[in-house]
């Protein structure tokens, strides 16, 4: 009976011009860390103090590992002993980035890329 009521309710819908619209995906646990993470690396971006103290080790890490994953360069400058300054700009400096993101590039990212994300090795 619950089954039928809810079609019921989704076709009552469709009729009067609406559309039933499916829920947004969640996002992975790791994308709401990194952007945590983000958002505290750019609340700290005048200090020159490692990432790591200035933010903490585990939201240093998940900058650090974000870094690596978008960053081009072979040696680039993604280790949470950086300044977060120095992390952040490298990444907006790739331009990877959209109007309205969190974290640049993100909107790109599947979700076989953030879980690829979490494997990336940092110190």
């Amino acid at each position: 009976m619950r089954i039928a009521s809810i079609g019921l309710a989704a076709a009552f819908a469709l009729l009067a011009g609406g559309q039933a619209q499916a829920a947004p995906a969640a996002k992975p646990a790791i994308q709401l860390a990194t952007e945590t993470a983000w958002a505290a690396a750019l609340k700290v971006h005048a200090s020159t103090d490692a990432c790591s103290t200035s933010i903490g080790m585990t939201a240093a890490k998940a900058v650090a590992r974000y870094c690596r994953f978008q960053s081009p360069a072979t040696h680039p400058p993604c280790d949470n002993e950086n300044a977060c300054s120095y992390m952040t700009d490298h990444i907006d400096n790739q331009n990877i980035g959209v109007a309205g993101e969190i974290v640049p590039g993100e909107t790109d990212m599947s979700a076989k890329d953030w879980k690829t994300l979490a494997t990336v090795h940092v110190q």
